[in-house]
């Protein structure tokens, strides 16, 4: 068991995101649950990825490429995006 400070702690040090610019926050999007037994990993934040990482009970799912970026701006949660986020928010607490 790791907490969830320990394992963004962790990546950050890892990774040292804040050496690169990019197209989005790298880091932490989704805050999740504060302590995290199995990590589930993922290329993309896909509707399927995360799916599955629930399916599998993961408390955190790591990915290369997020959910949010840049060039998107604020977006509203709905459609699409909606059903890619609100299944992890539900399950942050």
């Amino acid at each position: 068991m790791i907490s969830r400070q320990q394992l963004n702690d962790f990546y950050r040090t890892l990774l040292n995101p804040d050496a690169y610019k990019d197209y989005g926050p790298n880091g932490l999007q989704i805050e999740g649950t504060e302590t995290i037994d199995k990590i589930a990993f993922a290329v993309s934040a896909t509707r399927d990825s995360i799916s599955q990482a629930i399916e599998q009970q993961a408390n955190a799912l790591v990915v290369h490429h997020g959910l949010f970026w840049d060039f998107h701006g604020a977006r509203t949660l709905t459609d699409s995006f909606a059903n890619r986020v609100l299944p992890l928010v539900g399950r942050s607490r």
